[in-house]
């Protein structure tokens, strides 16, 4: 993470606000000037075991617990149709997407009164086609800018299958009172923005951070982070003192958006994220171990969970185990895991492989079986980073 250029959102009409994420690239700005970012990227019967659990059947919790009266969208069903007839129609506007102000006012003026941010780095994605081309941003409420009454707004053009980090031209602008934006907080992660007569209330996502409840933590492991990425997947970030390690662990306790496949008798993956999930069934937890590397280079929603911590809620040891796992970190970041001496950088805690094929999942495992036992986990969730500077 870095200056919020992030990812974005799922769509098909002529704009569909959302969820997702940006990942770790660098990327020029325009109008605004250059701008060099983001980053690079209790054990209980769940009432399900055995083969059931392997393939990812759940039985889930409901919903994510209402607190202060506010309900999720996801507590009703919820069904939406993309038509084809739309999609044509938005190939043919003519923004100026030059005009970062004039995006601005399309993109605020088609969200509706209220709407909620699932992500908990508090971005809300959306994406526009305009002149045949597809275009991603965000809309952020991040934990410091909100504090000064501020709206960070950033899109760009989206390229399937891009070579380099620079290929699409990337607009970006902080949006506050100078700019007759006026933000105000209506109680707690409950926001009203006001532009130009319109109001927008934002909701951010309450996800608490309650411990894990359907599997049981070990007497070295700790909890980082509850987590909502922008694939609608949540995650638990734990934390793994004895090796100063981190693995990201599925959260089951309210169902999932993917259907599990099996790859072997031990991984399962989700064909429409590509997320791959080592199944530990004695201790019932999913640990993530791959994401599809084509997902990284495009930057989409699927790739990977590292660019949506609970700033919300950050754990006050977050640093201290950020700086245990990634030597090279130290000294260097605050409470969020942000760079101090590197602007609008983040570390990304990125502990699983980015495979091109499902068949290196099955090699990694077997390569790793061979590892002495404490180790096995260490091994099949490694980054790279943890061996920049020295332990």
């Amino acid at each position: 993470m870095c200056l919020d250029l992030r990812k974005p959102v799922s769509v098909a009409v002529v704009l569909l606000v959302g969820l997702i994420s940006f990942g770790c690239v660098t990327r020029s700005v325009q109008n605004n000037g250059p701008v060099e970012t983001a980053e690079k990227r209790g054990y209980e019967d769940a009432g399900t075991g055995g083969d059931n659990y392997l393939s990812g059947v759940v039985v889930g919790e409901g919903v994510e617990p209402e607190r202060e009266g506010r309900r999720s969208p996801l507590a009703a069903e919820s069904k939406t149709l993309y038509t084809n007839q739309k999609f044509i129609e938005s190939l043919y506007s003519n923004l100026n997407v030059n005009d970062v102000d004039a995006v601005f006012v399309y993109v605020f003026f088609s969200l509706p009164e209220q709407v909620y941010v699932y992500p908990t780095e508090n971005y809300y994605y959306f994406s526009f086609y305009s002149t045949g081309r597809w275009f991603w941003g965000n809309i952020r409420l991040g934990v410091e800018e909100r504090k000064s009454g501020a709206l960070n707004f950033v899109y760009y053009e989206y390229i399937d299958d891009p070579k380099s980090p620079d290929e699409s031209p990337t607009w970006h602008k902080e949006f506050g009172a100078v700019d007759g934006v006026a933000l105000n907080e209506l109680s707690a992660l409950r926001y009203k923005a006001t532009y130009r007569g319109k109001s927008v209330i934002f909701n951010l996502n309450d996800i608490g951070q309650d411990p894990p409840r359907l599997f049981k933590l070990r007497n070295d492991e700790e909890l980082s982070a509850k987590t909502f990425d922008e694939s609608g997947y949540r995650f638990f970030l734990i934390f793994d003192k004895k090796h100063s390690h981190f693995m990201w662990i599925l959260n089951e306790e309210q169902g999932m958006p993917g259907v599990m496949k099996p790859l072997s008798g031990e991984i399962v993956y989700d064909a429409l994220s590509g997320f791959a999930f080592y199944v530990n069934k004695k201790e019932r937890r999913k640990i993530l171990i791959g994401i599809w590397a084509r997902n990284v280079r495009r930057n989409n929603y699927w790739d990977g969970p590292f660019d949506q911590l609970a700033d919300n809620y950050v754990n006050a040891k977050l640093a201290e185990f950020i700086q245990r796992a990634y030597p090279y970190t130290r000294s260097r970041i605050d409470k969020y895991g942000k760079f101090i001496d590197e602007k609008g950088f983040r570390v990304a805690i990125t502990p699983y492989y980015e495979y091109e094929s499902l068949s290196d999942l099955l090699d990694l495992v077997e390569d790793c079986k061979k590892q002495p036992s404490d180790e096995f986990y260490p091994c099949i969730t490694y980054d790279y980073k943890t061996s920049f500077g020295s332990r």
